[in-house]
């Protein structure tokens, strides 16, 4: 038995992010190597990759709260869809206010003038930033985004954040794993403390289901405290299956439901993947009617969205076994209506 926290009748621990820096020890050691650097006088270069609700902006703003300890200077900017360096360079500019800062060298000028210890600029979800240069490809547009850093200043360094490995030569990669059983038990323990228990293999169950991933860790124990009768101590596997209807439908309208807006060519790969997990390429173009060439195009978009990992060459599977449970019904509730509507 797991033992967890407080009364039903109070606030749901559940309903407030915390927690998701369980495990990340060593990452945070990492960032203290580069802050550093950083104040010694070198400019460094740090990209952080992992799924959906991994934890990467949860981590993001304490190494945020620890560069300010330090007494460095942060900025964060999240990139949107299609935002060129321009774009980025223009949120940078607002993050920090800086007046006549026209471009990226003014903007470091700036911050070396300003910044006794350096700073660190922050971007996250980078896989949403548009490719541009002689080869278009993503990491060599940041790639050169940080030699203009570089070479303009220092002391300031830059983090990256993003779904997928950004291929940038030089870079310091961190890939966040997701949370082992061992990390699910604590975060359990420290948002519900010691009056209402969790059983082990409840606690297994919500690992396995949802891969591990904090974000919806947290969705699903927020769901289940929330059913909880008033006079109910303990938590077992049969809480969680009474509820996962409702997990599901929380988890559908809050995430789920947004993520899976993409075209229907993707669909398709997608639902396959998610019926046939760790099955090659080659073999999910066929169940998918299509050739391997588009077949391999779409995984790797779907890859790139954060919708499936990669296991192995040319294998893959959905980031967590409820968004498969979720696509797959998903996708034959769409089959069912197209069949009504052909009769």
């Amino acid at each position: 038995m797991i033992i967890i926290s407080e009364l039903i009748r109070g606030p749901n621990p559940f309903a407030i992010e915390f927690g998701e820096l369980l495990g990340r020890k060593e990452e945070m050691q990492l960032f203290r190597g580069l802050l550093s650097s950083t104040t010694s006088g070198n400019s460094e270069l740090m990209v952080v990759m992992g799924s959906f609700g991994i934890g990467k902006t949860a981590l993001f703003r304490a190494w945020k709260v620890e560069a300010e300890k330090n007494g460095l200077r942060t900025f964060y900017v999240r990139v949107n869809d299609g935002d060129d360096s321009e774009n980025v360079v223009e949120k940078i500019v607002q993050s920090g206010r800086f007046e006549n800062a026209m471009n990226l060298d003014s903007i470091i000028m700036a911050i070396e003038k300003q910044s006794e210890f350096g700073a660190v600029i922050f971007l996250d979800d980078c896989e949403k930033m548009k490719a541009e240069g002689k080869n278009k490809t993503l990491g060599g547009t940041l790639g050169q985004f940080f030699e203009r850093v570089k070479l303009t200043g220092k002391h300031v360094s830059l983090v990256l954040g993003s779904l997928v490995d950004l291929d940038i030569v030089g870079d310091k990669k961190i890939l966040l794993k997701p949370f082992s059983e061992h990390d699910v038990r604590e975060f359990v323990e420290k948002a519900l403390k010691k009056e209402i228990r969790m059983g082990e293999e409840c606690l297994t169950t919500i690992t396995s289901d949802s891969s591990g991933n904090p974000k919806m860790i947290r969705t699903i124990c927020r769901c289940i405290y929330e059913k909880l009768r008033e006079n109910e101590k303990v938590i077992n596997k049969g809480h969680y299956l009474e509820q996962l209807s409702y997990i599901m439908s929380t988890l559908s309208s809050e995430w789920f439901g947004q993520l899976y807006q993409i075209p229907e060519a993707e669909r398709k790969v997608l639902y396959q993947i998610a019926i046939n997990e760790n099955l090659p390429i080659k073999e999910i173009a066929q169940k998918s009617k299509m050739n391997n060439g588009p077949a391999n195009t779409l995984a790797q978009r779907l890859l790139q969205r954060g919708h499936i990992v990669r296991l192995g060459r040319g294998r893959y599977r959905v980031f967590s076994r409820l968004y498969g449970k979720y696509v797959i019904e998903r996708f034959n509730l769409q089959l069912t209506s197209h069949s009504r509507k052909r009769e």
